[in-house]
């Protein structure tokens, strides 16, 4: 039920496109050269003080801070390193990354190494890059465009520097060179150079291909709003809204063009930004994240206001473990954008990874409040309070989304309610949101899973069970849970050593799920394999067990009797 932004889906559409084609054998990110003893990486590194004059003093403080996730503590000695040693390349070119990947563009330009005064190829070009997006978000296309005809680029910037040059080329001379950047692009050139139909021809275009980002729906509809098309702009979100139900940019879009509120064209600036999405977005497919990052940074800077930007740099600093940087990215998306209720699922779930669920069930509150009429706050609140073992005040939580006129009967949310049904020792309940959700969507493989292996745990109605849970593995043919659904299936019809097959896969699937471990232990015994056996219960005894799963785990294993040990336990989790 989570929304990602609609570039990453694009991402994966047109990765076959020239213009991303050249990211795809690009090199990886260019490594820092080998560390001499005085800048080698240490976690224990002992912090400098601000006032010292030795710039491998401020750089190793630097490095500490990075390595700590504290992106602006290591720009600022950063800084301090390259200023102190004048001309360094290898400081010089530490500190332009640090500022870059802080979010200061600004500071990057200023000292982005040139000539021979860079490292090596490749920090010279971003180099080149970097201080045209600031010429350019300072409105000097003249100099942009000097700096970013300056090389030949090469993977991984060939793309946005290509991209780039005509917006350059736009702002100094009024020419659309439409040669070097996507079709999006190509239309929002046509249309500022009132080629109008030339700008319809490749919006209509890119939506009928599918338009799996909804951007060309987007872009199409609001020029059709400015031709004075209301009527044709409202059809084409229709259309987009048929294809992703809810989604928030589509139905404000459509309110917006029926209440006759004409959007204004997208700035020079906001459209180079734009350009600059499809290679961020191709460099996070290939998990390059540092170039991402850097590319993320400069389309920030053309347009400050770019909610997807803000979103994707909170996400690629939550994987380089700077959590505060990451949340503060979020808060950057303002009420007003479709992205709003994204950033603050992101955000809820940030803190409650660090374990500050109070602040996470507040965000998720204050989704709900945002947007009451909507049901993202309230699925994210359910899924915290599920997390946090909450589970019939998650349950209820669902309930109100299932009675929301937003919610379409949707099969997934009964699903949710079902598992937390579940876990609340409420089966009959469980039993029939899943049924329920099975009727709305046939053949969904991890429904069938959950309602055939809460049957077989209990005994019931095995012949549907099984076949049940056969069949969702058929779909399904690597899920762990849907293999260890038919091995205990197996098992409860007393075919035990077809259990221990398909329960051995299972867990070399899954192999922290206790549940399945305890399974494959019992199937073990059955077989008279009683050594392994014990080696699996006491496995499951470090898997973090339910106290019902460990007692009867614990009572199996100092028994004899083996698994008749605990005959009437819930063998499931």
């Amino acid at each position: 039920m989570t929304t990602q932004p609609r570039l990453f889906a694009l991402a994966l559409a047109i990765l076959p496109l020239s213009w991303l084609g050249a990211c795809a054998t690009a090199p990886t990110d260019p490594p820092a050269p080998p560390p001499t003893a005085a800048s080698a990486e240490s976690s224990d590194v002992e912090v400098v003080s601000y006032e010292t004059p030795r710039p491998y003093g401020a750089f190793l403080a630097g490095r500490g801070a990075m390595n700590a996730g504290d992106g602006a503590t290591a720009t600022d000695y950063m800084n301090r390193a390259s200023r102190a040693a004048g001309q360094d390349p290898y400081l010089r070119t530490q500190a332009f990354t640090a500022a870059l990947a802080a979010g200061d563009v600004t500071r990057a330009a200023a000292i982005a190494p040139a000539g021979d005064e860079a490292l090596d190829e490749a920090s010279r070009q971003l180099g080149y890059v970097v201080r045209g997006v600031e010429a350019l978000a300072s409105n000097n296309g003249k100099v942009a465009y000097a700096l970013l005809t300056q090389e030949d680029f090469r993977p991984p910037y060939r793309a946005v520097g290509s991209l780039l040059v005509p917006f350059a080329a736009a702002e100094d001379l009024g020419d659309p060179v439409s040669t070097y950047f996507s079709r999006l692009a190509q239309g929002r050139l046509m249309e500022r150079a009132r080629r109008f139909e030339d700008a319809e021809r490749v919006f209509k275009a890119l939506v009928a291909q599918g338009d799996p980002g909804g951007l060309a729906s987007l872009a199409y509809g609001a020029f059709l709003e400015r031709r004075g098309r209301a009527a044709d702009a409202v059809a084409v979100y229709d259309a987009a809204l048929t294809r992703q139900p809810g989604d928030s940019q589509f139905r404000m879009a459509r309110e917006r063009a029926s209440a006759g509120r004409k959007p204004a064209m997208m700035s020079l600036n906001a459209a180079a930004a734009e350009a600059i999405m499809g290679p961020a977005e191709s460099m996070v497919v290939q998990q390059r994240y540092v170039t991402a990052l850097a590319y993320l940074r400069l389309a920030l800077r053309l347009d400050p206001a770019r909610a997807d930007a803000w979103v994707m740099v909170g996400d690629l600093l939550n994987l380089r473990g700077d959590a505060t940087a990451a949340r503060a990215a979020y808060g950057q998306v303002p009420k007003s954008s479709g992205q709003y209720l994204v950033a603050q699922a992101k955000l809820a779930w940030s803190y409650q990874k660090a374990g500050d669920r109070t602040r996470a069930v507040a965000v998720a509150r204050a989704m709900i409040e945002a947007d009451p009429g909507g049901v993202a706050g309230r699925l994210t609140l359910a899924e915290i309070l599920r997390d946090g073992g909450a589970f019939e005040e998650a349950a209820t939580v669902l309930t109100t989304v299932l009675e929301s006129p937003d919610a379409n009967a949707e099969w997934r949310v009964y699903s949710l309610r079902a598992e937390n049904y579940r876990l609340a020792g409420r089966w009959t309940e469980a039993e029939k949101d899943l049924q329920t959700a099975l009727a709305l969507s046939p053949g969904q493989a991890e429904v069938q899973t959950a309602l055939a292996n809460g049957w077989i745990d209990r005994g019931e109605n095995l012949d549907r069970a099984v076949p049940m849970a056969e069949e969702a593995l058929n779909r399904t043919p690597n899920s762990g849970p849907a293999m260890a659904a038919v091995g205990w299936g197996y098992y409860r019809q007393g075919k035990f050593a077809e259990a221990v097959t398909i329960l051995e896969r299972a867990v070399l699937s899954t192999p922290s799920d206790a549940a399945i471990n305890d399974h494959l232990g019992d199937a073990y015994w059955r077989v008279g394999r009683k050594n392994e056996a014990k080696y699996q219960w006491n496995r499951v005894l470090t898997l973090e067990p339910t106290a019902a799963m460990k007692a009867a785990v614990e009572a199996k294993i100092a028994s004899p009797q083996g698994p008749d040990a605990a005959p009437g336990r819930a063998n499931a989790s």
